[in-house]
C-alpha cells in the first residue's frame, strides 16, 4: 500500500462543510490502495467541534496534529475553545489581514513543515497533498515539495483569489496572492479544484497552467443507512441545513413565510421550518423575531454531521439558500447539495441561476426561485404544502442512479487513480 502525505488545517474534530472533503477521502482511500497520512492542527477555537466524525476513519488512517501560531489555535490557548477570532470584526480583523499572509493560519506552516518532514522519514510517504482554504497549506506543501522532491497534488475547495474567502485588504496584497498562486500551480504536478468554474478560472488567468482536475464534493452511502423518525404525518416539515450566513440567507424564506401566515391563521398547524445550522454573524432568531414567525421556524443550531443527515432524511422537503450575487459564490455549488440530491427530498434553491441551480434542474428534483421573488417562494411552498396534504408531493429513490457519481467512494476512487499517476515513473 502506498502513503500519501494530506496537510489539512481544517479536520475533525472541527466541524462544519470544510472538514468533509479531506475525511472522506482520507476514508476511503485505503480501499484504493493508498493509506492516508493526515497532518493537521492540534485544538482550535472554532465554531463548532464533531467529535463523532473521527469514528468514521478505519485504523490504518494516521492523524498527526501540529501546534501552530495562529490567531484560532492562540485563542484556544487562552481558554477561547468554542468561537472563533478570526472572523471578529473593526480593527483587529483589518490588522490580521494586512499582517498575516496568506492568510491567518500562516503561523501554523512552520510547524506542519516540521511535522510533515518527520512524518514522511516514518512512513515512506509516496506522495503530498494539500487542500485549500486555507492558502497556507499550499505554503507548507510546496515548501514541503521543494525540500523532498516528493509529487505534489493541490486541492481547491474553494477559490484562492477572487473567491467567497478572499479579503485581500489592498491590491499588493491580491497580487501577491495571485503570484504565488500562479507559482505554486506551475510547481504542483496535478491540480484539482472543487467546481468547474474555480478550474476555468484557474486555467483562464494562469497562461500555461497545467490541465486541472474537477473532483466535486458529494454524499456518503454510509451516512444514509441508519434508522430515521420521519417527519409527522400531519405537518409538512421543509429543512435547511447548514452555515447561516451573508451568501446563504433565510431572509426571503421568512418573508414569505411572514406573507403566507398572515393570509393563512392556522399555517402553523400545517407546516414547520427547520434551520440545521450554525449562524455565523446573520443573528438568526433576530430575523425570526422580526418578521413574526416564531411560531412556524425553529432554528437548531449546529448538529452533528450524523444528526444533520438525520434531519434531511426526516423532511419532506429541504430549502436552499443562495442570496449572494457573487460569480464566485454562484460558480461554486454548496456542498450540502449532494446530500440534498442523495436524500430523494424536493428542493426549494431560493438562489440565483448558478452551479446549485444548475444541479437541481439536471437532475429535476425541484425548483429554483430567484431571491428576490418572494411572492413566487409564498406560492412554490403553498403547493408543496397542499400536494403533501393530498399525498402527491414528489419524492425520489435515496441514493438514485444518477446521482451516485457523487457518492464519496467513487470521487476518492478519481483521486486515487490522480495519486497512482503522479508516482508512476
Amino acid at each position: 500500500m502506498r502513503t500519501v502525505l494530506i496537510l489539512a488545517y481544517y479536520f475533525p474534530p472541527m466541524g462544519l462543510g470544510g472538514v468533509q472533503r479531506p475525511l472522506k477521502f482520507s476514508k476511503y482511500l485505503p480501499q484504493f490502495g493508498w493509506r492516508p497520512i493526515v497532518a493537521t492542527v492540534k485544538d482550535v477555537s472554532y465554531y463548532s467541534q464533531d467529535r463523532t466524525l473521527l469514528e468514521e476513519l478505519p485504523e490504518e488512517v494516521v492523524v498527526s496534529r501540529s501546534g501552530s501560531l495562529d490567531p484560532l489555535r492562540l485563542a484556544y490557548c487562552l481558554g477561547k475553545q468554542e468561537k472563533p477570532i478570526g472572523r471578529t470584526r473593526g480593527r483587529g480583523r483589518s490588522l490580521a489581514q494586512w499582517m498575516l499572509f496568506p492568510d491567518n493560519q500562516i503561523g501554523w506552516v512552520p510547524f506542519v513543515v516540521m511535522r510533515a518532514l518527520h512524518l514522511i522519514r516514518r512512513y515512506a510517504v509516496d506522495a503530498i497533498l494539500t487542500t485549500s482554504p486555507p492558502a497556507s497549506s499550499h505554503l507548507a506543501g510546496y515548501l514541503i515539495h521543494r525540500l523532498t522532491g516528493l509529487p505534489w497534488v493541490i486541492d481547491f475547495r474553494d477559490a484562492w483569489t477572487g473567491g467567497e474567502f478572499d479579503q485581500a485588504p489592498s491590491y499588493a496584497h491580491r497580487w501577491l496572492a495571485c503570484t504565488l498562486q500562479q507559482h505554486f500551480i506551475h510547481r504542483a504536478t496535478h491540480v484539482i479544484a472543487v467546481s468547474q468554474d474555480i478550474a476555468d478560472g484557474l486555467t483562464d488567468t494562469l497562461p500555461g497552467a497545467p490541465p486541472v482536475t474537477v473532483i466535486p464534493n458529494g454524499y456518503d452511502s454510509a451516512d444514509f443507512a441508519f434508522p430515521v423518525n420521519r417527519a409527522p404525518a400531519n405537518k409538512f416539515i421543509l429543512t435547511y441545513c447548514g452555515a447561516l450566513n451573508a451568501a446563504r440567507n433565510p431572509e426571503p424564506l421568512f418573508q414569505a413565510l411572514q406573507r403566507m401566515s398572515a393570509q393563512q391563521t392556522n399555517l402553523a398547524d400545517l407546516l414547520e421550518v427547520r434551520l440545521i445550522g450554525e449562524d455565523l454573524g446573520l443573528s438568526v432568531e433576530t430575523l425570526i423575531r422580526k418578521y413574526k414567525i416564531q411560531h412556524l421556524v425553529t432554528h437548531f443550531g449546529y448538529l452533528t454531521h450524523e444528526k444533520a443527515v438525520t434531519q434531511i432524511l426526516a423532511a419532506n422537503a429541504l430549502v436552499l439558500f443562495i442570496t449572494s450575487e457573487s460569480h464566485q459564490v454562484k460558480g461554486v455549488p454548496t456542498g450540502k447539495i449532494y446530500e440534498y440530491l442523495a436524500s430523494g427530498k424536493p428542493i426549494l434553491a431560493i438562489a440565483p441561476d448558478g452551479a446549485a441551480s444548475d444541479l437541481i434542474k439536471r437532475y429535476d428534483r425541484g425548483q429554483t426561485i430567484p431571491p428576490d421573488d418572494v411572492h413566487q417562494i409564498a406560492m412554490a411552498l403553498g403547493t408543496w404544502i397542499r400536494q403533501y396534504g393530498a399525498g402527491d408531493l414528489p419524492e425520489y429513490p435515496v441514493e438514485d442512479e444518477p446521482i451516485r457519481p457523487f457518492s464519496r467512494f467513487q470521487l476518492t476512487d478519481q483521486l486515487a487513480q490522480i495519486l497512482n499517476h503522479v508516482v508512476t515513473p
